[in-house]
């Protein structure tokens, strides 16, 4: 009887051991940084000479399973950073070529795109794309040329960041004044749990909803460095070309399934 309990305490204290290493495995990850602004988070990462191998963070019902072994050239890595908090820069700038980047406008470049991936909204010219696609449905076979067209067009103008950065600056004003008109009016901003916003919290909430709409940027002073704007604006003209690619090859299925349904 001893030894069974000796056994199951052992046992015991052996599923403990596995499942502590287990939960620190799953949440030490690492993350590859690409050149494109794009992350990577991976349990395990290998820097080698001419590739770096790494295992992609996989989820299924809430726990991480093992992934398979994958490899990604270096030509398309900034960094890797890894869960104690290092940092290893893979990119190397080309010091023979004064045009290109040293690491830290690299990394600017890489934030101004990360911050377009985020923030960057254009809602009109998806609109407009299904609208230019419907119409070139009229067309027929010929009009599938009219959205690459029309994309290589909407894609060649870079959006206007003054005029976004003006806009935050005021979404973040008429918070800042909505918010002290309530303190002066001993108004608190959020209605009590189970009662019903009185007509400054509603107008409080507006002003925040809009707030949330016009943010552009997450740290608006970077939006004076070039490399920091230049990497903003080309992953925003990326973006507009895909959205407006497929809203218009959208607009024309639509229209030539209606047509044909009409017919």
């Amino acid at each position: 009887m001893k030894t069974m309990k000796r056994f199951s305490g052992f046992t015991f204290l052996i599923s403990l051991a596995l499942c502590i290493f287990y939960s620190t495995e799953s949440s030490a990850q690492d993350t590859i940084v690409l050149l494109n602004g794009k992350t990577i988070l991976v349990n395990s990462v290998e820097i080698r000479d001419h590739g770096i191998a790494y295992r992609k963070v996989e989820s299924q019902t809430g726990k991480n399973k093992k992934s398979k072994l994958r490899f990604i050239h270096p030509d398309r890595v900034f960094s890797v950073r890894f869960s104690d908090g290092r940092e290893q820069v893979v990119f190397e700038p080309d010091t023979l070529d004064p045009l290109e980047f040293s690491v830290s406008q690299m990394r600017m470049f890489i934030k101004g795109e990360q911050d377009a991936a985020m923030y960057y909204k254009n809602d009109l010219n998806k609109v407009l794309a299904v609208g230019v696609g419907a119409g070139a449905g009229i067309l027929g076979f010929y009009g599938l040329v009219i959205p690459p067209l029309y994309s290589t067009v909407v894609g060649s103008y870079s959006p206007n960041l003054d005029k976004r950065l003006r806009k935050q600056i005021a979404a973040e004003e008429a918070v800042s004044a909505k918010v002290s008109e309530m303190d002066s009016m001993k108004v608190s901003l959020f209605p009590e749990a189970g009662s019903e916003p009185n007509e400054l919290q509603k107008e409080y909430q507006k002003t925040l909803d809009n707030y949330g709409k016009s943010v552009s940027f997450s740290d608006k002073s970077l939006v004076i460095v070039p490399e920091y704007r230049e990497g903003y604006e080309r992953k925003a003209r990326d973006r507009k070309i895909r959205n407006a690619l497929l809203g218009g090859l959208s607009g024309f299925a639509a229209f030539v399934v209606a047509f044909n349904i009409i017919l």
